[in-house]
């Protein structure tokens, strides 16, 4: 982690929200539920990102990567400013910038989040889903796809990198016209940016996200992940 971000601890008596709540093993069992953990992963405070760990003091490869992207998200989108870690019962944030102000979630700023967008922009495919959470899951996996089809994964094998896992972050967004823009990447090499770029901007055109009624940009963002041999 760069050293100017600020980290902050903490318990965590009650940060998984509870369903029921009758008894104090009520509680403690609700903690370990799916719902009560999408929950709180799905409901954090304007400004920040949560990821839910099963060990604060020892990752996964899989949380670190997760902590990685989301990391990422937080430095390409200035709406963000911090990530929340936790484990249930402690938890770090890592602050990357200041906040701004009170984070007012406001349909007048010009880019709106995916992750708190009332209506996220929808891609060939995803058209005929009616529930937010599903439209959602099936934009990330269109693009997902979209990625995998189309990224030149043997470009990376003639640049002279070390062998290995390699990750590009690319952000992008959906415009009021639904049309993909700001295309961002950074990447261990600058024709693996090239690439990632050339990539997005194949994207179709999409049906814009909407936001107190009024069509609005959303800025999406991802890693590219792939191994060089």
């Amino acid at each position: 982690m760069a050293e100017d971000h600020k980290e902050r601890t903490g318990e965590d008596s009650n940060i998984l929200k509870v369903i029921k709540n009758e008894t104090y093993q009520d509680y403690l069992n609700n903690k370990k539920t799916q719902e009560a953990k999408d929950n709180w992963v799905g409901n954090p405070k304007r400004g920040t990102l949560r990821l839910l760990v099963e060990d604060l003091d020892n990752l996964t490869s899989e949380e670190k990567a997760l902590r990685s992207s989301k990391l990422a998200q937080i430095t390409n989108e200035e709406w963000y400013h911090a990530l929340v870690i936790s484990d249930g019962y402690r938890h770090v944030e890592i602050e990357i910038r200041e906040p701004k102000g009170d984070y007012i979630h406001d349909s007048n700023q010009i880019d709106v989040p995916f992750s708190v967008i009332e209506q996220v922009p929808l891609i060939e495919g995803c058209e005929t889903l009616v529930n937010l959470k599903e439209q959602k899951e099936c934009f990330s996996n269109k693009i997902n796809e979209h990625v995998m089809k189309n990224f030149n994964t043997e470009l990376a094998n003639n640049l002279g990198l070390e062998k290995g896992v390699k990750r590009i972050f690319v952000s992008f967004k959906i415009d009021v016209n639904g049309d993909v823009v700001d295309v961002r990447a950074r990447a261990p090499h600058p024709d693996l940016e090239k690439e990632a770029i050339r990539v997005i901007n194949l994207l179709p055109k999409m049906t814009p996200g909407t936001d107190k009624g009024k069509q609005v940009n959303v800025p999406y963002s991802l890693p590219i992940t792939f191994k060089v041999d």
